[in-house]
């Protein structure tokens, strides 16, 4: 083991966390590492918790109450200047509705949006039905040419070609 790989594993035996096997391992090699071995010392001895803090005293709290009481009131106030002017005691602002001609333009998109989906889906259907189609012509036109005939003899020969030897069949 060398000594990076027991400066990682010695905080789990600090803490009682290492396996039996890297304990083992762990402890020959502080055996044998003198700096390590005292490294380990070291750590040991570092309080495992930080310390206590005192607690806040009373001139602490106060502070704190008059800076925040201070930061509230800035913003009320700031909040106040930016308010219009409050309506009559009795009339209240109805809620906010749209307008006939917004209802109207969001209707008009949504349709145009779903007429171009549906065109787009109906472009994507034509053309895998267009391919195919051209796939069974080229198939069709394929199978229906004629194939050559392949001469059976040499003209003026009594020789006979292997293709046509009846007991081979015909390629």
């Amino acid at each position: 083991m060398d000594c990076r790989t027991a400066e990682d594993l010695m905080a789990g035996l600090i803490d009682n966390e290492l396996s039996p096997g890297h304990q083992a391992l762990l402890e020959e090699h502080l055996q044998r590492c003198h700096a390590c071995s005292e490294l380990l010392e070291k750590l040991s001895e570092q309080p495992l918790s930080p310390p206590p803090m005192s607690p806040m005293g009373d001139e602490f709290w106060s502070k704190m109450d008059g800076a925040l009481s201070a930061a509230i009131d800035d913003e009320l106030e700031g909040a106040a200047q930016d308010a219009p002017e409050a309506e009559p005691s009795g009339l209240k602002k109805p809620p906010w509705r749209p307008s006939l001609a917004l209802l109207f333009y969001a209707a008009t998109l949504m349709f145009a949006l779903g007429w171009g989906l549906y065109s787009q889906q109906q472009l994507q259907l034509s053309q895998q039905e267009t391919a195919m189609l051209q796939d069974i012509l080229e198939r069709e036109r394929r199978l229906s040419v004629q194939p050559v005939t392949i001469p059976t003899a040499l003209p003026g020969s009594s020789h006979t070609f292997a293709n046509n030897t009846p007991s081979r069949g015909t390629f």
